[in-house]
């Protein structure tokens, strides 16, 4: 370095208070040609809880001999601890996925604090099975918050992992293959990388979607062959999915209003919500209803709660869901009640049966009904990933259910839960019949199922940005029982 002595001092001690060009190094069993996803993160403790602020993210390969090097972004924090969250993955190797120097949720922690992983070949096709569904599973997310670049490269590594997988174990393939059902839904793939956050069917076969990407959020219209009818930028960078259909109108909650449109994104009304949200609380769903919205709440503490807005904006009802930690979906009764499905919080039972089959779930997902606004919320059924009204009843959708006696493969992964189900609720709350849906390639627990028009049941996921879509009758739904309590 060159300059006045004292100008150099100075920029010395700014580096070591903030970091210049400060980089994180690894290596990966010694290996080339590991994919490397990094997030760079600042931890601070508190008394109860650690507080986590995301700083960017990486996607690298290992080099020759197995060396990465990555560049975290922001310097070195002035308080609290830096912090690296790696996903590492090459075919034919064990998985790692957390944090270098542990703790992993995935993979052995063999890996010093000098960021060395020591990562063993996989032997049997469970093994290598397991560590790519493990990598596939973490796509999704990932590319929420990737550029378009990034999650392309992520995606590709997935793809090339998954045809190692054929091609080394065609045998062991083939025959899990075989154990599939038939899929009866019309899958249709979206040009948006970073998948839809919502989707809602239209008359005619069309679609429309809240998209997200690098460049933000947009409100998307597609008809049935999939072409781009419109698109309206959003002002939420990460907007929550509410997003509804009545009749002609398109409702979406967006940067403090709710706003309307036409099918074809012709503009309608701009209704702001009063009072005003607290700038930390989100909401989560919308509903058009007789007496103006329905619309649920994330608050920024606390549980999950459902509120009725007037056509002109103002709170009518306002109800707190103790059961309920985030409001996926609200619904209003022909009674005059509310039926919501959330993120279930309390005493519920992680190991959850839903028709007599078991579901292990860490956030169990329920639908929980509002009588009247005076009422208490009772949860209905749980285990429940997406629900939908279908004219005089709901249809709720639950998956990767098993049989009980194959609990302990299922917890190991090395049998894939196949069992998806659709439960009949009345709007009274009465839970009916079970029925069995012979599909399998939805591959995603985080779904929505979105309202019937002209009779089909459309099934939205983020997994290659896909949405699946049948009449009811295409499903050729066989009944399991009588009940799903």
């Amino acid at each position: 370095m060159t300059g006045h002595p004292r100008r150099r001092s100075v920029v010395a001690l700014l580096c070591s208070l903030v970091g210049c060009g400060q980089t994180v190094d690894g290596n990966v069993s010694g290996e080339a040609g590991f994919l490397v996803v990094a997030r760079h993160e600042t931890h601070l403790a508190a008394i109860t809880e650690t507080s986590r602020t995301v700083h960017g993210y990486e996607v690298t390969t290992t080099r020759q001999g197995g060396d990465f090097t990555l560049h975290p972004a922001g310097g070195r924090p002035l308080v609290g601890q830096r912090a690296t969250w790696v996903m590492l993955s090459k075919p034919g190797f064990e998985a790692y996925i957390g944090y270098m120097g542990g703790p992993a949720s995935v993979g052995v922690e063999r890996v010093d604090q000098g960021g060395r992983f020591q990562l063993e070949a996989t032997r049997t096709y469970r093994e290598e099975r397991l560590a790519a569904w493990h990598v596939e599973r973490e796509a999704d997310p990932l590319c929420d918050r990737l550029t378009d670049d990034q999650c392309s490269l992520v995606r590709a590594h997935v793809a090339q992992r998954l045809s190692w997988l054929g091609e080394h174990y065609p045998e062991e393939a083939a025959a899990v293959e075989a154990r599939r059902p038939e899929n009866p839904f019309d899958i249709r793939a979206t040009s948006w990388t970073a998948g839809p956050r919502a989707a809602i069917p239209l008359p005619g076969g069309a679609l429309a979607l809240i998209a997200t990407s690098a460049a933000g959020s947009r409100l998307v219209v597609l008809d049935a062959s999939d072409t781009q009818v419109g698109s309206i930028e959003l002002n939420d960078e990460d907007p929550a999915p509410a997003l509804h259909w009545s009749g002609e109108t398109i409702a979406v909650y967006d940067g403090g209003a709710i706003k309307t449109f036409g099918p074809d994104l012709s503009r309608g009304s701009d209704v702001r919500l009063q009072p005003s949200l607290d700038s930390r609380d989100r909401v989560t769903s919308l509903a058009l209803v007789d007496e103006g919205f329905l619309v649920g709440v994330q608050p920024a503490t606390g549980a999950g709660r459902v509120r009725l807005y007037g056509p002109d904006g103002h709170r009518l009802e306002d109800r707190e869901l103790p059961d309920v930690k985030r409001v996926l979906r609200v619904f209003a009764t022909p009674d005059g009640g509310v039926m919501a499905h959330g993120v279930l919080v309390g005493p519920f039972d992680y190991d959850v049966r839903v028709g007599g089959m078991k579901k292990e779930d860490g956030m169990p997902r329920g639908l929980v009904r509002l009588a009247d606004w005076g009422a208490e919320p009772e949860v209905l059924l749980t285990g429940v990933d997406s629900v939908a009204p279908a004219g005089d009843r709901l249809l709720a959708y639950a998956r990767d259910l098993y049989a009980p006696e194959d609990h302990r493969l299922v917890l190991a992964g090395l049998d894939e839960p196949i069992r998806q189900v659709l439960v009949e609720v009345s709007w009274g709350g009465e839970v009916g019949p079970t029925h069995v849906v012979t599909d399998d390639r939805l591959g995603t627990r985080d779904l929505l199922v979105a309202p019937p028009v002209e009779d089909r049941l459309v099934l939205h996921e983020n997994v290659s940005s896909r949405l699946s879509a049948a009449t009811i009758a295409e499903l050729d739904l066989r009944e399991l029982g009588e009940s799903a309590r």
